[in-house]
């Protein structure tokens, strides 16, 4: 198998993306499906034939849209990090070198592969090694694992660099379970961080002349590995649409029910690779 980064798939699609036509530092604070308007933070209103939502799992645009619809905790937690391959021991890397490498314990399963250097570097040496592990909550109060370095209660996820001391030092000692090799690995890293595994369905990705696209509608649990070929294909799929139909509606009706079963279809093999083969639930 052959693995990539976030960031190394990102500068790809920023450097071919006009600089004039990305803008930063805005924020779209609501939308008008009816007219396809945007309004951002500087109240500011754009319109344009249709709105593209690809806003991530946390969306503003699908909270506007569909109110009732809420992420469901699948009652496990993903712990992570990514470590540069130099400042390991060359014994844990090598184990782990041209592998994509599992272990399933009692509640858990951890997995590590290596992927592009932070400049997109390829060659032994210059690689960062990720890795997830999938834990129970182990009989700890969510609030207590989900509470940051400012004693702020985050809904989702903790980033790196802002578990708690005593979070960090209670997932470290927990390593202790693995295999050494996965032990060691999770020592070695410097900025451990950890997300809730969620569910998420909409009823509908189209409203009017408003889409949702990626995990902006659909977010399915990791053990897919297909978030982002999912954004992908919802991207492409709406190209094709919009190039295949007469009118902007035909084509976002034709879409909107493709990619719905797709996603409802991907949600649901989430839940029974979480919840049936890794028995996590």
């Amino acid at each position: 198998m052959v693995f990539t980064s976030w960031d190394a798939l990102y500068r790809q699609l920023r450097y071919a993306f006009p600089d004039e036509q990305y803008r930063t530092g805005t924020t779209v604070t609501g939308v008008t499906p009816e007219t396809a308007t945007a309004t951002t933070d500087d109240e500011t209103e754009r319109t344009a034939d249709m709105v593209v939502a690809a806003e991530g799992g946390q969306s503003a645009t699908r909270a506007q849209l569909h109110p009732d619809v809420e992420p469901e905790f699948a009652s496990y937690v993903a712990w992570r990090g990514v470590v540069d391959e130099a400042t390991l021991p060359a014994a844990c890397a090598e184990a782990f070198d041209e592998m994509f490498t599992f272990y399933q314990g009692a509640d858990q399963l951890i997995l590590a592969y290596f992927i592009p250097g932070p400049n997109g570097e390829t060659e032994p040496g210059l690689r960062r090694l990720n890795w997830v592990w999938y834990d129970t909550l182990d009989g700890r109060d969510r609030g207590v694992i989900f509470t940051d370095t400012s004693d702020t209660e985050q809904r989702f996820s903790v980033s790196p660099g802002q578990l708690r001391e005593p979070v960090r030092h209670r997932q470290r000692e927990r390593a202790a379970t693995l295999p050494p090799v996965f032990e060691t690995l999770v020592s070695e890293t410097p900025d451990l961080f950890v997300q809730a595994i969620y569910d998420l369905t909409v009823p509908a990705m189209v409203t009017d002349r408003v889409c949702l696209l990626g995990d902006g509608a659909f977010v399915a649990r990791p053990h897919t590995a297909a978030g982002t070929a999912k954004a992908a294909g919802d991207a492409t799929a709406l190209a094709e649409a919009l190039a295949s139909h007469r009118s902007i509606n035909e084509a976002l009706a034709a879409w909107d029910q493709a990619r719905s079963e797709y996603g409802t279809t991907l949600v649901a093999r989430g839940k029974q690779m979480g919840d049936v083969r890794l028995n996590l639930n």
